[in-house]
């Protein structure tokens, strides 16, 4: 949905995002459990031959699970998110990063994830990687979704939210699926999404005036790659 909302005249997007990932090298599938690190996947590789303009990951939820939060995680977390970052930071396309909040967790535990770690836990470490490499703000759905939807006033009883599913699939867990987006969703989530890099290209256009002097160094067609963690 983001290729839609940018439209095709400036951006090309691609999706190299990995089922289950975790930015914490140490981190492991719910299911298998397996190694679940993003940088093992084959969707890392696709990603750095992508040769992107502007890169948007999106790591938290995976990594809350139990088997991966423990010791000391915030630091882990940090480190290794920091660690993938310089990885595209010197790509010789040389992109720009973006980090992204995630929608809310709105129901404890579901799938093994960790609310309090998600909502609570996580904006402060996503803070801190955004500041360590003086990186674009933090692009926050997370508070898109919080006003359409309060955490406070969905959960696995009672919920009225069409951006998050509800019933997915879930015989042995019915109720409000709380952690995957809806189709209405996941276009809140370009819209803020594509906000952030409208923001990022005019902040861009401005500091580079002189560029109009010179087209050869001009990008008329910017490649997105967009690496998210999905359950």
């Amino acid at each position: 949905q983001l290729q839609a909302i940018l439209g095709t005249e400036e951006f090309y997007v691609g999706n190299f995002g990995s089922d289950g990932a975790t930015v914490m090298q140490a981190g492991v599938h719910h299911r298998n459990k397996v190694s679940s690190w993003y940088r093992k996947k084959p969707a890392f590789k696709r990603a750095i031959a992508f040769k992107p303009d502007i890169v948007i990951t999106q790591f938290v939820d995976n990594d809350s699970r139990d088997d991966n939060w423990k010791d000391d995680a915030n630091r882990t977390f940090v480190k290794d998110y920091i660690e993938l970052v310089d990885i595209f930071l010197k790509l010789p396309s040389k992109p720009k990063v973006l980090i992204m909040r995630p929608p809310p967790l709105y129901v404890d535990r579901r799938y093994g994830m960790n609310q309090r770690v998600c909502n609570t836990i996580m904006p402060g470490l996503l803070e801190q990687v955004q500041q360590r490499r003086n990186l674009p703000p933090v692009v926050d759905v997370y508070s898109a979704f919080d006003e359409h939807c309060p955490v406070a006033r969905n959960t696995r009883e009672k919920h009225n939210c069409s951006w998050i599913a509800t019933d997915n699939g879930l015989q042995l867990r019915p109720g409000f699926e709380g952690v995957h987006p809806t189709d209405a969703g996941n276009n809140a989530i370009g819209k803020v999404v594509a906000d952030a890099i409208r923001q990022l290209q005019a902040s861009k256009t401005t500091a580079s005036a002189d560029a109009a002097m010179h087209p050869s160094q001009t990008t008329s067609l910017a490649d997105v790659a967009i690496d998210t963690s999905t359950t």
